[in-house]
């Protein structure tokens, strides 16, 4: 993973961050939330990384760019789907480390 893409993402992580701060920091369970939500900014830049790669095998990468995609309309779409990637940032950043290791393993 590029230097400039983990930064880049990683903005992105503590933005939800710090909207779950200000949501959660006058609950009983506040500092486990904090844990939990913390550990997700830093594994969303490798969680939305694993679901682009799986993704692009798929699809052409010129069919994100074009269309309805495109719209103002779409960026609900992608509201929604960053704050999936949030969600399952710990089960989704294990897998990538996970195919990680496997594929280097399989280059030695």
């Amino acid at each position: 993973m590029e230097k400039s893409y983990y930064l880049k993402n990683l903005v992105i992580g503590l933005v939800m961050f710090a909207i779950c701060f200000f949501v959660f920091k006058s609950d009983d369970d506040a500092v486990l939330s904090f844990l939990v939500t913390g550990v997700n900014a830093f594994l969303f830049p490798f969680a939305k990384r694993l679901v682009e790669d799986v993704v692009f095998r798929y699809t052409r990468k010129d069919f994100w760019s074009s269309g309805p995609l495109m719209t103002g309309a779409a960026n609900g779409g992608y509201a929604l789907l960053y704050g999936v990637y949030f969600a399952l940032a710990i089960p989704l950043g294990v897998v990538f480390f996970i195919r990680m290791y496997i594929a280097k393993k399989a280059a030695i």
